[in-house]
């Protein structure tokens, strides 16, 4: 009993532990869920792989507690463990992303991701692993031909090799200068969706080769064949009907968002005029539904439910009166949508959720809830879950009821896959998000924010201060967030937010700042105006003042922000302007004015008076001789302006400009105009109003074609040339096909000779030929020749025109024989006068119509280069035999280059050859005027000067003396007398420079070359002075060239037009380490180069130019250049520091031994002035009476006093040096030097005028 009694306690106490682990488990755990790019959405994603390659299906999830990753192929468990897959699949560490390497064909399947944990099964969407590969193409022995025909419709049929995915097809052909080239696909030449290549109409160079190619993208691999080779016959391109080679699918299914594409091919020559539109009145969004560049294909974009209809490709050429049509229907469905989302849910216990899958689609989709990737129905019951339509209601949860759930939205076209985790906790609240400090503008509504956390769902409260907030003005949002509506600035202060649930509570505050309101004071007023005109519209406001510095103004049009980038707007904060209106710019105009706190906004309205809209909706209502077109107008289209009326415009097949046909009134609304035969004609309509004529109207849709005629007229100015000898040249002018009025039209030739019956005639079908050459045996005869019109209808009613002409003519046989200079007509250097006796002018001589003489002069020996001819033409009367005493033919040639020596001759000529040439006279002219000189321009320019430039003149006529510059001012309409600048300048110079000028002015100026004979031919440029206010351009050194003394400096300015640049050009240096710059006096005007000199030899300077805009000016006015390093070559000289000089070191000792002498010497002279004795005050000699008066007046400090009785031996006379001296007997005071003017200055009484001195020391320094 015991024993049973401790075994039912051991097992009690294991269930109590086991159960209080799982609810510790299951208190803690959190679902897995697969974490991918493609969580929620699609599950048809495809990735492709090649043979051998590594593959990578990523997987991660989140949860806690120990994940397991496994995947299923084909919906069975995937072994990665055993057999051949553990050596090539493996899983990523720590996450379930599946890696194959070296990936096989059996390989390819379907696969998903599975993730489960205590709580809960996670699945992945569906991922389609396909095998990448492409098949070659049969190989063939030789291509395959086509025979084609000029002008009709080809194709090349070309069969892919299997691929996947699916290969783009291209073709290549045989080049011209290459082996092969791409086909080009364009109006002409085209291909189907299947790859198929084809020929509208077939050209002569068609004729070649032609390889299919077949491109796999994923593999990268091109595959070749179904080798094609086009063999042409027939001698033109055929006029052939527009017809249907090859259309698209009628009917036409496509996905919403997709895009759909329908294609129409036709045939025919000329090219069809191709047409798109919708057929069923739907709406025609140009933004989406475009039509390829060569009309062959309608693309509609990102296809919408509203798309589907029908459209209508259609075709016609001038073959063809009726368009070759195809319609097509296109139907619209969708894969699944996501109307709401599953997503993963955080809930609370006890608390109830729902969760909702909707989807939309067409055809409509199934909804199908699981878990653990288990039909929902197919799980065990839970009391408090219910499925309600396509949602999942729990209702007062617990912990144990967290759960992975999938959702699954399916149709034909595809699914949506959402997987989803249910979490039940239990939390004490949180703060997320706390209210912080808040500012706002009065009178708007202001949240202030407390995201709030916990499960249960804590309850928020909101505080002001210490009062609970309650009343109609606050509302606590379910986020935890409080709305104070309509703020007021009393509303500003301290908020508190309080959450609380069963599990706790927490607190958070912040500050509300209350601003006055921004408001528009002065609003934009509303405006009419003319286009062309400036619209102006001004606003202002007022905010709270500690908020003004944020003010800013913003300007929309009709809703949208006004286009900055258009050149016309200006925006000024609250100005905005427009200039050069038009009619788009009328609209409602909006003034936003913010401070970011708020805003306030004004709108007024701008209404254009600009040339009306079109009109619309233009129709053909009847086609023939007559066309009538009727049209819809408004009278909002005519833009604030009454309408006057309209113009309707025509274009048709043989022009291809529009061309005004009539003018009805303003309130007409249809019009007929007169139509030319055998031709297609399209109509748009303008409209009129008193600013002028409006843009036009769309073209008409129908095609108005009228009927075949005969042509109404023959070709005009039929005529005979005789340019060609042994020919009858026939031509006449060209018939545009506009007048051709219908097919098969040609000219009708007709000739005979003037005396024979026999007529000849030829039919030319080239309708731009306009000659036809007859072969015949003679020489200028006369011929009667028409010319006619002809269509497949006939030949115009009235008969052509006979012309008379003649055969063509040939080089006359006659010949002058006596050519010489005219005796009575003097050689200048332009003219000269000739004469000669007449020749025989008949036309069996002369061999055509005799037109006269032709004087030929050239330079010696440049007869090739250099020939000139004057036509002499010679009087009826005279032709035969002249009518002078002397019975010559006299002619004068004045034109004659000067300074040269001339050869000439003469031939007779008639309509279209010549002579041969008389004999040839020589001569030379004398010197003359030059011609212009070769150019000339403006190099540079400056605020007051040009730097000019000039070449030689071609035609010198002489020797060139020099050149003139002369100006003269341009002001609006008048201009000024001419100014001569320079008449000085070399003939060796061609570049000079002008001053003077007056800044930002416009000159005329000149240049002219010189002869002794005087000044040549004028050669002038307009160029204009640049303002002074402008800085002068920088120059730049391009090259030093430095020698031992001397540097060569180049540099150049920047010419390009509109610059400033100097007129002078300094150099500026200096030595390498000095602060001041040296300039040269010489300067650079006409050159860009100077040269330094007087340089130290080794020395490192540094160089930069200045270019100033005269010699006057200050270097204020010019910047310098860039400086530019450089050495001078050679060897320096030797300069060393002074200190160390030897001359400086011996006189440094020099001067220091002659100051040591004199020290000696000083100290023997106070030596020697202690040894002498001076006897008693009463043996003293008397000083003369006045003796040193003066001084003791002047010297009121005492100092002349002292020096005058003191008895200092070094301080009194010294009268006893005197006596001492006699003793010797030598009382020479001039052989002393410097002792000898001591004494002899202050002896006793020799100089009573001087005073005594106050130191002998005095005297010695």
């Amino acid at each position: 009993m015991e024993v049973r009694l401790l075994l039912f306690c051991v097992v009690a106490a294991l269930l109590q532990t086991t159960v209080s682990a799982t609810a510790e488990l299951l208190k803690n755990c959190l679902p897995p869920s697969v974490q991918t790019e493609r969580k929620g959405g699609r599950g048809d994603r495809t990735i492709f792989f090649q043979e051998e390659g590594t593959v990578s299906l990523g997987c991660f999830a989140t949860g806690n507690e120990t994940l397991k990753y496994t995947w299923l192929k084909d919906g069975e468990v995937l072994d990665l463990i055993s057999g051949e897959n553990s050596q090539r699949m493996s899983l990523s560490s720590g996450v379930g992303t599946l890696v194959i390497s070296s990936a096989m064909e059996p390989d390819a399947g379907v696969y998903q991701c599975k993730v489960e944990n205590p709580c809960g099964i996670s699945l992945s969407a569906k991922t389609l692993l396909k095998h990448a590969y492409i098949d070659p193409f049969p190989k063939l022995d030789k291509p395959q031909k086509e025979i084609a025909m000029l002008g009709r419709g080809q194709k090349l049929s070309c069969t892919s090799p299997d691929s996947v995915p699916s290969a783009k097809i291209q073709w290549i052909k045989e080049g011209d200068d290459e082996p092969y080239v791409n086909v080009e696909v364009g109006e002409r030449i085209t291909m189907d969706y299947s790859g198929n290549l084809y020929f509208v109409y077939i050209k002569k160079e068609d004729a070649r080769k032609y390889i299919c190619e077949a491109k796999n993208m994923e593999v990268r691999l091109t595959s070749q064949g179904d080798d094609k080779e086009i063999e042409t016959y027939g001698d033109a391109l055929d006029n052939t009907p527009a017809s249907l080679m090859w259309n698209s699918d009628e009917n036409v299914m496509v996905l919403e968002g997709s895009t759909a594409k329908f294609k129409c091919i036709f045939s025919g020559y000329p090219a069809p005029d191709v047409r798109w539109r919708r057929a069923d009145n739907g709406v025609y969004d140009t933004s989406r539904m475009v039509i390829g560049p060569f009309k062959h294909e309608l693309v509609i974009k990102d296809v919408q439910p509203e798309d589907a209809g029908q459209y209508e490709c259609s075709a016609a050429n001038p073959m063809l009166s009726e368009r070759v049509k195809v319609l097509f229907t296109l139907t619209v469905q969708s894969r699944p949508r996501w109307t709401k989302v599953p997503t993963d849910r955080k809930v609370g216990v006890e608390e109830d959720v729902t969760l909702v899958c909707e989807a939309d689609a067409n055809p409509n989709p199934e909804i199908q809830w699981y878990r653990n990737g288990i039909p929902i129905e197919k799980t065990p019951e839970a009391k408090n879950r219910k499925l309600q339509g396509n949602a999942l209601v729990f209702t007062n949860l617990s912990q144990s009821d967290s759960q992975v759930l999938q959702c699954n939205a399916s149709n034909i076209h595809g699914y949506l896959w959402a997987d989803i985790y249910l979490q039940v906790v239990a939390e004490a609240p949180s703060i997320q998000t706390e209210p912080g400090d808040k500012k706002v503008a009065e009178e708007t509504d202001v949240t202030i924010p407390c995201k709030v956390e916990g499960k249960p769902k804590p309850t928020v409260k909101w505080y002001k201060g210490d009062q609970l907030l309650d009343g109609n003005r606050y509302e606590i949002l379910p986020s935890g967030d409080l709305v104070v509506k309509s703020a007021r600035k009393k509303d500003g202060g301290l908020y508190s937010c309080r959450a609380k649930n069963r599990f706790g509570d927490a607190e958070a505050s912040g500050n509300l700042v209350v601003r006055k309101k921004t408001q528009i004071v002065s609003e934009p007023m509303s405006a009419r105006i003319s286009y062309g005109d400036e619209a102006v519209f001004r606003c202002g406001a007022e905010t709270d003042h500690l908020e003004e510095h944020k003010l800013t103004y913003k300007w929309l049009k009709d809703g949208k922000e006004v286009d900055k980038s258009d050149s016309r707007v200006t925006v000024d904060g609250g100005e905005l302007t427009i200039i050069d209106t038009n009619s788009q710019d009328t609209g409602d105009y909006t003034c936003v004015a913010n401070n970011t706190l708020d805003a306030d906004s004004k709108t007024a309205t701008l209404e254009v008076k600009a040339p009306p809209d079109p009109p619309y909706n233009v129709k053909v209502m009847a086609c023939g001789e007559r066309g009538d077109i009727e049209w819809q107008y408004e009278d909002s289209l005519s833009n604030f302006s009454p309408l006057q009326g309209f113009v309707v415009e025509y274009n048709n097949s043989h022009e291809s400009k529009w061309i005004e046909g009539v003018k009805p009134e303003a309130t007409a609304r249809q019009a007929s105009i007169k139509l030319l035969p055998w031709a297609y004609y399209y109509f748009r309509v303008r409209a009129v109003n008193a600013l002028g004529t409006g843009n036009p109207s769309e073209p008409t849709d129908t095609i108005c074609r009228t009927e075949e005629k005969k042509p109404f007229r023959n070709p005009a100015n039929v005529r005979t040339v005789g340019d060609k000898t042994g020919y009858l040249v026939i031509e006449w002018d060209k018939m545009e096909k506009v007048e051709h009025n219908g097919p098969d039209f040609r000219y009708v030739i007709t000739w005979r000779a003037e005396d024979d019956t026999t007529v000849e005639s030829y039919e030319e079908s080239n309708w731009e030929t306009v000659r036809k050459e007859v072969k015949v045996d003679d020489i200028y005869k006369p011929y009667v020749v028409t010319v006619a019109a002809k269509n497949s209808k006939g030949t115009p009613l009235m008969q052509p025109k006979e012309v008379k002409g003649f055969s063509g003519e040939a080089k006359p046989e006659v010949m002058v024989e006596d050519f010489g200079l005219d005796p009575d007509v003097p050689i200048t250097s332009t003219s000269a006068g000739f004469r000669w006796s007449p020749v025989d002018t008949s036309p069996e001589k002369i061999k055509g119509e005799f037109q006269g003489y032709k004087i030929r002069y050239w330079k010696e020996d440049q007869f090739n280069t250099t020939l000139h001819e004057e036509l002499i033409v010679v009087p009826q009367g005279r032709r035969r035999r002249a009518s002078d005493d002397d019975g010559m033919i006299r002619g004068k040639v004045s034109n004659l280059p000067s300074f040269s020596k001339i050869e000439a001759d003469v031939v007779v000529v008639n309509t279209y050859f010549s002579s041969e040439g008389s004999n040839v006279v020589n001569f030379s002219t004398p010197e003359g005027v030059p011609g212009r000189v070769s150019y000339f321009e403006a190099l540079f320019r400056g605020s007051s000067h040009f730097l000019l430039e000039w070449g030689p003149p071609v035609e010198e006529n002489g020797e060139i003396t020099g050149y003139e510059i002369g100006y003269r001012k341009i002001q609006g309409f008048r201009v000024d007398q001419v100014v001569t600048a320079r008449n000085d300048i070399p003939p060796n110079q061609f570049r000079t420079t002008i001053d003077g000028l007056d800044d930002n002015s416009l000159y005329r100026v000149y240049v002219w070359a010189r002869t002794k004979e005087g000044r040549g031919r004028e050669y002038f440029i307009d160029v204009k002075t640049t303002n002074k206010i402008e800085p002068i351009t920088v120059p730049e050194i391009e090259q030093v060239v430095p020698t031992d003394e001397t540097a060569n400096v180049t540099w150049n300015v920047n010419g390009e037009k509109g610059v400033r640049t100097g007129a002078v050009c300094y150099l500026e240096y200096r030595e390498m380490g000095s602060k001041l710059w040296e300039r040269r006096s010489e300067g650079a005007k006409e050159h860009f180069w100077l040269t330094l000199d007087k340089l130290e030899p080794a020395t490192e300077y540094e160089v930069r130019i200045i270019c100033l805009p005269g010699k006057a000016s200050s270097g204020s006015e010019g910047i310098p250049s860039t400086k530019k390093t450089f050495h001078t070559t050679g060897v320096r000289a030797a300069r060393g520091n002074i200190l160390s000089a030897g001359w400086f070191i011996g006189m440094m000792v020099a001067i220091a031994i002659l100051l040591l002498i004199l020290i000696i010497v000083c100290i023997v002279k106070r030596n020697r002035g202690k040894e002498y004795k001076f006897p008693p005050e009463k043996d003293t000699v008397d000083e003369p009476p006045g003796h040193f008066n003066e001084m003791a007046k002047s010297d009121k400090n005492g100092v002349g006093a002292s020096a005058s009785f003191e008895r200092d031996p070094e301080k009194v006379p010294l009268e006893e040096e005197t006596d001492s001296l006699e003793d010797y007997g030598d009382v020479d005071p001039t052989k002393f030097n410097e002792d000898g003017s001591f004494i002899g200055q202050y002896g006793s009484g020799e100089k009573p005028g001087e005073p005594p001195n106050a130191s002998a020391m005095s005297s010695i320094v």
